[in-house]
């Protein structure tokens, strides 16, 4: 089985979260942990585990808010230890070859597949991992905000943001216009376009070079932009700008919110200490939509074709200190 995963940073024991009426249920693997560190540590593990657990369901009852979807998910547990790294945490589903040998069409990404189908195209094998850095300080409980003077991340609203890449939040599309394999891609990319309007994929799966060379680097307002029918509709008839700034950023290009016109956004690229976004914007629940997720019917967001054309105001704002999640 040929897959590699999705990774949008900002990445035999299985706990699982479990929520009551769960839309998903996460089942947690640490196997491939090192005794003693990270989510084994001795003094801080159990903890961790608890904490991640915790979590999942959290998430799970956000998603179910919006979206009726629902599957058993296996997430391989990793961690690391590096307060030199910018990269928080990172999670992404694995993903299968469906046109390894002709190449051109759309990649099986099995998180996604199993949640929107039923289908578990892998069985007992995982089905994505997350990684969290514990080279940063982490709020642990759910309840106590995390403190920005202490220089502490919300381990939740990152999490959640990890969780969403997993679920096919993110661009499969590298620097050089080259996809998954023998260029495959994601449902995410066919939605992707230039500040034209020029999509970045055609019907055949082909990639437009020169839309994809302007915009990867484009900059904010110039870039990269979602234009799937759900999204344009919560954000005013507009594409949704995504985070494109003018040198590539491996894991956080083409696959965030843009942070200008949107700087609470929970899938905004970047982290601050301190309390965090925990919950879904209307472009989020947007773009997931356009992803092929069912939207329950007490979700009230913008409808493709009830909402007017119009502009949004560019909000933008000076932060300390960031960290990529």
């Amino acid at each position: 089985m040929t897959k590699k995963s999705i990774i949008a940073a900002s990445m035999l024991a299985a706990f699982t979260a479990m929520p009551s009426n769960a839309a998903i249920i996460f089942e947690f693997d640490y196997s491939t942990n090192d005794a003693g560190v990270g989510f084994l540590d001795s003094t801080e593990g159990d903890s961790r585990k608890a904490a991640l657990d915790t979590a999942g369901n959290m998430f799970s009852e956000l998603f179910g808010g919006y979206f009726s979807n629902s599957g058993t998910i296996n997430l391989e547990v990793t961690s690391s230890d590096d307060s030199n790294s910018s990269t928080l945490a990172s999670a992404g589903s694995y993903v299968n070859s469906e046109c390894f040998d002709t190449g051109k069409c759309l990649t099986n990404e099995l998180i996604k597949t199993e949640l929107q189908t039923g289908v578990d195209a892998n069985g007992d094998e995982l089905d994505g991992s997350v990684d969290v850095n514990w080279g940063w300080d982490w709020e642990l409980d759910p309840d106590t905000p995390a403190d920005f003077g202490a220089s502490e991340f919300d381990f939740y609203a990152t999490i959640f943001h990890e969780l969403t890449h997993a679920l096919g939040f993110g661009s499969g599309i590298n620097l050089d216009g080259s996809g998954y394999f023998n260029d495959e891609w994601t449902t995410f990319d066919t939605f992707l376009q230039d500040s034209n309007g020029n999509s970045i994929l055609d019907n055949a799966f082909t990639l437009d070079q020169a839309a994809w060379d302007d915009a990867k680097e484009g900059g904010s307002g110039d870039g990269i932009f979602f234009g799937g029918a759900n999204a344009l509709a919560a954000n005013g008839g507009n594409a949704v700008g995504i985070y494109s700034p003018t040198s590539w950023e491996e894991g956080s290009s083409g696959s965030h919110v843009d942070g200008v016109p949107f700087p609470t956004d929970m899938m905004k690229y970047d982290r601050d200490f301190g309390p965090e976004t925990r919950t879904y914007s209307d472009i989020d629940v947007a773009i997931l939509t356009d992803l092929g997720y069912t939207r329950v019917a007490a979700a009230s967001v913008p409808e493709p074709g009830t909402i007017g054309l119009g502009l949004i105001a560019l909000v933008s704002g000076l932060i300390v200190r960031r960290r990529k999640a």
